[in-house]
């Protein structure tokens, strides 16, 4: 049985229902798509990585990219982040997070890219 259920119209095909760590990945995936600001009446939800895609890449850079992507991870309490390694690369960052998720006792990696074209990749 599942702990938990819900839906996503986002990448599947006659797939609509997803169930716990699918889930989980899902909703994560929606933060970090999601413009810091872009909620109504929730103004702090969302991921300010975008802003910094045209940025140089610098060392403060990276970790600003890295503290956010923590800020996500922290913000559900169904998932702990056991490692977050942050990649820059020529057009963009690539986040790869090892992810333990709590009520299931399992961990997996979720990789993430932001490139310049205001494109998210992901790599779950």
């Amino acid at each position: 049985m599942a702990l938990y259920n819900g839906f996503s119209t986002i990448g599947l095909q006659n797939r609509w229902s997803l169930e716990d760590t699918e889930l989980v990945k899902r909703d994560i995936l929606n933060h970090f798509q999601t413009r810091r600001g872009e909620r109504v009446m929730n103004p702090e939800f969302g991921s300010q990585i975008w802003e910094f895609a045209f940025e140089p890449g610098t060392v403060e850079l990276r970790q600003a990219v890295l503290e956010d992507a923590q800020r996500i991870i922290d913000s559900d309490p169904r998932v702990v982040a056991k490692d977050i390694t942050v990649t820059q690369f020529q057009y963009g960052f690539q986040i790869e997070m090892d992810l333990y998720f709590v009520n299931n006792d399992v961990s997996q990696d979720m990789y993430i890219q932001f490139n310049q074209e205001a494109q998210l990749m992901t790599s779950i």
